[in-house]
């Protein structure tokens, strides 16, 4: 059963840039066979047993939307998972810092000095300092860049941040003891 502060992640399988995200950062293969995620949210589940999703979007920024609307909205398989009691950390205060960011834009260049959150940046954000940890950033596997990320910052007209202090999602599990909860 879901409780607030959960986290939902997504395979990577939707689209271009969800495989190359999971492409880049897949950590997980050998760590009890996880697949490789591309995205994660924040599961808040009301008092009345309603569950949302917070988290950042390309499409809206940082939003909240029913959990439900967003299982059809992804169509792809969605994996719940809990942090170890060993992480002290209060789920309302975790929420309260979530919704103190809803409606902030989409960081679309990953970069740590733009405006905006992408998907991780967001967790890590709105979690206590110390359970997840910066890495420098990968765009590829063995320090390479996959040609990829070379179109898609050539679109943005920006520097590719490579080593620039971030975290996605498979790092975020490779970091930090969670279990699988079922849904």
């Amino acid at each position: 059963m879901l409780k607030t502060g959960d986290l939902v992640f997504v395979t990577a399988t939707a689209d271009e840039l969800a495989k190359t995200i999971g492409a880049s950062t897949q950590l997980n293969k050998g760590k009890n066979n996880l697949p490789s995620y591309s995205h994660v949210g924040l599961i808040e589940v009301t008092d009345h047993g309603e569950k949302f999703v917070l988290h950042a979007t390309s499409k809206g920024g940082c939003i909240r939307e029913t959990l439900s609307g967003f299982k059809k909205r992804v169509a792809e398989h969605c994996d719940f998972y809990r942090l170890s009691p060993r992480y002290h950390f209060d789920p309302s205060t975790v929420l309260r810092a979530a919704y103190s960011l809803l409606g902030s834009p989409y960081n679309f260049s990953f970069a740590p000095t733009a405006p905006g959150f992408y998907c991780a940046d967001f967790i890590y954000t709105i979690f206590p300092t110390g359970i997840f940890s910066l890495i420098p950033m990968t765009f590829g596997p063995n320090h390479t860049v996959l040609p990829f990320w070379h179109d898609y910052y050539q679109k943005l007209a920006v520097k590719i941040p490579v080593a620039e202090p971030g975290i996605n999602p498979n790092e975020m599990l490779h970091q930090v003891e969670m279990f699988t909860v079922f849904e």
